[in-house]
C-alpha cells in the first residue's frame, strides 16, 4: 500500500530533523569521544527499558483486528528475534562497545545516574500515547512514526559515530544495522494496519483517524528524543565524565 503524501512528508520530516540535530552531526564528523558515547548508550538502555511493556500495552488496548495483529508481530519479533531477543543483543551490545572503549564500570554508573532526567522526559512522552486523548489507531500510528520509524536514522548516525572510534569492531554495530532495516518494515506494516481499520480512510484525508492529533504527538515524541540526546553531548562534564548537574537545569520536555 502506497502511504498518502502527508504521512510520507511526515517521514520526511523526521528523518530531516534527525540529520540536521547537533548529535548527528556529530556523529558524522567522528568527534564523539568514549564518554560521549557511554553517555548516549546509557540514555538508549534507560529509554528502551520499557520497550516491551509499553507495546504491549499499546496492543492490549487496540481492538482484535489489523493493528493489535501488526504490534503482537513486532512484540513478538522483540523476544524472539535471532541470534536472540532485542534487550539481550542491545546488552551484549553495548557491553562490548563500552569494553573496547575501555569504559571503567564507575563510569558507566554515573553516565547512567547523568542522563536519567533527559531518558525519563522521552519516556513520559511515549506514554502519553497511552492516554485517553488518543484512539488505539492514532496512538499505534504515531508510536510507529515517532519511535520504530525514526530509528534508521538515528543508528545511521550512531553507526557513522562508532565505526571511526579505535577499538570498535564492525561486528560491534550488527545491532544497530540490523534495527536500519527492521523497523522501517515495523512502521510500515503498523501504518497500513492503521490505514485498514480506519473505517473512513482514503489515500487523501482519512477522517476516522484524526491525523493532525496523531502527526503532532509523534512529533513531539521524537523532538524530544533528538533534544534529548543534543543536550547530553552538550552538557559540561565533571572530570570523571559524568555530566555536570546545573542548578536549576530540566530536562528536555
Amino acid at each position: 500500500m502506497k502511504m498518502p503524501l502527508f504521512v510520507r512528508a511526515a517521514r520526511a520530516a523526521n528523518v530531516e530533523r534527525v540529520n540536521a540535530s547537533a548529535f548527528a552531526r556529530r556523529c558524522e564528523r567522528g568527534s564523539l569521544d568514549a564518554q560521549d558515547v557511554a553517555c548516549i548508550l546509557a540514555f538508549q538502555v534507560r529509554a528502551s527499558r520499557g520497550f516491551v511493556p509499553f507495546l504491549e500495552a499499546l496492543a492490549e488496548r487496540s481492538p482484535a483486528g489489523p493493528v493489535r495483529s501488526a504490534l503482537l508481530e513486532n512484540l513478538f519479533e522483540e523476544r524472539n528475534a535471532a541470534p536472540c531477543p532485542h534487550s539481550e543483543w542491545a546488552a551484549k551490545t553495548h557491553l562490548a562497545i563500552l569494553d573496547a572503549l575501555g569504559i571503567s564500570e564507575s563510569e558507566r554508573r554515573e553516565a547512567a545516574h547523568s542522563v536519567a532526567p533527559f531518558a525519563d522526559a522521552y519516556l513520559a512522552r511515549l506514554d502519553e500515547l497511552l492516554s485517553p486523548k488518543l484512539t488505539p489507531i492514532e496512538a499505534a500510528a504515531a508510536f510507529a512514526l515517532a519511535v520504530e520509524d525514526a530509528v534508521p536514522s538515528l543508528y545511521k548516525a550512531l553507526i557513522a559515530g562508532l565505526s571511526c572510534m579505535p577499538g570498535v569492531r564492525s561486528g560491534d554495530l550488527a545491532f544497530f544495522e540490523a534495527h536500519v532495516t527492521c523497523d522501517v518494515d515495523h512502521a510500515l506494516r503498523i501504518l497500513v494496519a492503521c490505514f485498514a481499520s480506519s473505517k473512513d480512510a482514503t489515500l487523501g484525508e482519512p477522517t476516522s483517524l484524526r491525523w493532525r492529533s496523531t502527526l503532532d504527538c509523534a512529533s513531539n515524541i521524537l523532538r524530544t528524543r533528538v533534544e534529548s540526546l543534543d543536550a547530553i553531548l552538550a552538557a559540561p562534564r565533571t572530570t570523571s565524565g559524568a555530566l555536570t548537574r546545573i542548578q536549576g537545569q530540566e530536562a528536555v520536555q
